[in-house]
């Protein structure tokens, strides 16, 4: 295989691949209107800090209609002004939290789908890289020191890229005539 070759096949190949862009840009361009209403109400009501001014409200609900006058009270002893509110509030969020959840959901595919095109390229590169290097390794046979420096450059990078446990590299020796 000759460089020429070699050039067309590399163009070619990264021509094929997909274009890979970083998935939350795609995910944000194609949320509408709504779609951002609803992940800003939801990030702030899942905050801590709305979780202290739900607490705090509860606590000073409950000591203002217990605690002071009867004049000043506004809801009656059996909280029945309390008790609409709250489940007006816990009957508008759970949708919204579902909707959000999708949302969430659909960012997630994103990154996965990315993440999947992205290894895909990856092993073709690499798969290319091998190609390279064995044609190199055939030509490198003429001369035994770019040989040698070849081999060395593969055993070094052999060893960094894959992080084997320690009875596969012993297995690895015995396959390989090693008796460690």
């Amino acid at each position: 295989m000759n460089e020429t070759t070699q050039m067309t096949e590399s163009k070619e190949f990264l021509d094929k691949q997909p274009k890979l862009y970083p998935a939350h840009e795609h995910h944000d361009r194609k949320l509408n209107a709504r779609d951002k209403i609803a992940l800003f109400i939801n990030e702030k009501i899942g905050s801590f800090w709305f979780f202290v001014f739900c607490v705090l409200l509860v606590v000073v609900w409950t000591v203002w209609n217990v605690m002071s006058p009867p004049s000043f009270r506004f809801d009656d002893a059996q909280f029945n002004i309390w008790q609409y509110v709250s489940s007006a509030f816990q009957i508008i969020m759970m949708p919204l939290i579902m909707v959000v959840q999708q949302i969430q959901l659909q960012h997630a595919e994103a990154r996965s789908e990315f993440s999947y095109l992205a290894s895909k390229r990856s092993m073709g590169e690499n798969a290319l890289m091998i190609s390279y290097l064995e044609a190199l390794l055939k030509d490198a046979e003429k001369n035994e020191e770019m040989r040698k420096k070849i081999d060395d450059f593969i055993a070094q990078h052999d060893d960094r890229t894959v992080v084997l446990p320690e009875w596969m590299v012993a297995w690895r020796g015995k396959q390989n005539g090693n008796k460690d």
